[in-house]
């Protein structure tokens, strides 16, 4: 992977980790409005506190190297969860936003995957 690979995964990570860890931290400052908003959806209250945790975890850990395919695999579970719901109750708008964060979920997965796999072994680099 480039240079220019590295920058932009990078920068997508960023952003999109920003954008997880600040909609989980509203889901739980806010967690009485939003249950009244997952109420609506037939969701508990305690469904918020998941969701909440889930994206303010995971979008941390988009920033880290290691973890950071588990938390684009468990965000993309999570939006596929947010798109079904929202074109269940026939607001196939409102799906277009997590219909987006998962394309850049998979971007970002796909990148992080194809440098793990050109990353070379230690015993390639000295020719055994």
């Amino acid at each position: 992977m480039g240079k220019r690979e590295q920058y932009v995964v990078w920068t997508l990570s960023g952003l999109l980790g920003l954008m997880f860890v600040l909609t989980g931290s509203m889901k739980l400052i806010n967690a009485d409005q939003t249950a009244i908003q997952f109420s609506i959806w037939d969701y508990q209250d305690w469904f918020v506190y998941v969701i909440g945790v889930v994206e303010l975890i995971c979008g941390g850990l988009l920033m880290v190297p290691g973890a950071a395919i588990f938390a684009g695999a468990s965000l993309s579970v999570v939006m596929i969860g947010a798109v079904i719901t929202l074109t269940i109750h026939h607001d196939p708008v409102g799906a277009t936003v997590p219909i987006a964060m998962l394309i850049l979920l998979a971007i970002i997965m796909r990148m992080r995957i194809m440098r793990k796999q050109l990353k070379p072994k230690l015993g390639d680099r000295y020719g055994h």
